[in-house]
């Protein structure tokens, strides 16, 4: 039988998300997370929270029963991470951020939030000086 942290740590691990990452992207303590990996389970608030986070469907993360991806989008985004992460030649540096997270915003508003990180991104290595 698959447990809940052999369903949950691929999802972590294709993100090279530790168990601090993934308790900071729920809102949850670090013992919470470390609880699951010893065997324990998310209560349903936290199962939806880190399905939503990963894409899936709560459901499947749960129980091992149904679809696994909460979207044939999702699917596809995450099974697009690794080769995302290959063609940057980095890890993908927003945790809790996954390419399906950009869906349904249009060409002018994907550039307002690329110019909005980029000038951020310049402001705090200025800050650095």
């Amino acid at each position: 039988m698959v447990t809940y942290w052999e369903r949950l740590k691929p999802e972590m691990d294709a993100r090279n998300m530790e168990v601090a990452d993934l308790a900071r992207a729920i809102n949850v303590t670090f013992q919470a997370v470390a609880k699951v990996r010893n065997g324990g389970a998310f209560g349903s608030a936290n199962n939806f929270k880190a399905a939503t986070l990963f894409g899936l469907a709560p459901r499947w993360l749960a129980t091992g029963e149904g679809n696994k991806w909460a979207s044939e989008a999702q699917r596809e985004a995450a099974e697009a991470i690794p080769s995302l992460q290959a063609t940057l030649g980095t890890v993908w540096p927003f945790p809790t951020l996954q390419p399906a997270d950009f869906e349904g915003l249009g060409e002018s508003e994907l550039t307002r939030l690329e110019k909005t990180i980029r000038n951020r991104i310049e402001e705090l290595k200025s800050d650095r000086i």
